[in-house]
């Protein structure tokens, strides 16, 4: 097997699951916040893309305590320049961050830290639209 580095949780699913799964896991869930139940049902995102046994399995890891969520890390393949030109176009549009982040494959405190980015660069050009007025006498 081609040896990745993964974060914990991704790691230990690897190690359990398969690399493949990991990395799926990882493109879907990625970046997110994803909040884990007391217990596993049919309808939660992770039991409906990858089966209740992951959702079961995951309910079982020291990371979280049931019933709250946790963010999940990235994977190993993320393009962060095609990451970012994807948010700056999504910006426009009336999505949540935990939304974009889910289009993008960033991570939610990734998208925060670039729409205030975004944000001041807009400021900035409104600025220099209305330069002060010179102080010389023409």
């Amino acid at each position: 097997m081609e040896r990745v580095w993964l974060p914990n949780l991704l790691r230990d699913m690897a190690e359990v699951h398969g690399l493949p799964v990991a990395l799926a896991f990882a493109r879907r869930f990625g970046g997110r916040y994803l909040y884990l139940p007391a217990s596993a049902t049919a309808e939660h995102p992770v039991a409906r893309a990858f089966g209740i046994e992951m959702l079961e399995w995951l309910l079982t890891r020291d990371y979280h305590q049931p019933g709250t969520r946790i963010t999940v890390p990235q994977g190993p393949d993320a393009d962060r320049a095609q990451q970012l030109r994807a948010l700056r176009s999504l910006a426009a549009r009336p999505l949540t961050v935990d939304q974009m982040a889910g289009e993008t494959g960033l991570h939610v405190r990734t998208v925060h830290r670039w729409l205030a980015k975004f944000r001041e660069e807009q400021e900035s050009r409104q600025m220099n639209l209305f330069p002060p007025p010179s102080s010389g006498a023409s």
